[in-house]
């Protein structure tokens, strides 16, 4: 039996916002490859995520061994933008005035 190589269509595109998404779907990169790194298999991660096919999943875990170095950059990226945008958040409407306004709506 002969193989025959068939070069395998990367499912990933970038949105507008620049978050790298897989196939058609709103999953992101960063969720595939944390789940992946927190233990999931493929198989887990698919069926989390129904919108995208095993294939892409592998796939995507595939581009990250074969870049990884790149995707930790980006990842690290995408950890510092969501921490200074929490930090910003909770500097406009700090966590205790929150809870005091939702423990006020229960009386």
């Amino acid at each position: 039996m002969t193989l025959t190589k068939k070069s395998i269509e990367l499912p990933l595109r970038q949105d507008d916002q620049g978050v790298i998404r897989v196939g058609d779907s709103r999953v992101s990169l960063d969720l595939i490859i944390q789940s992946w790194q927190n233990g999931f298999s493929a198989e887990e991660i698919a069926s989390q995520f129904p919108v995208i096919s095993l294939a892409d999943v592998y796939a995507s875990i595939s581009f990250y061994l074969q870049n990884q170095e790149q995707v930790d950059a980006y990842l690290a990226e995408n950890d510092e933008l969501a921490t200074s945008y929490r930090q910003m958040l909770e500097s406009l409407y700090p966590p205790s005035a929150i809870r005091k306004i939702l423990s006020s709506r229960g009386d």
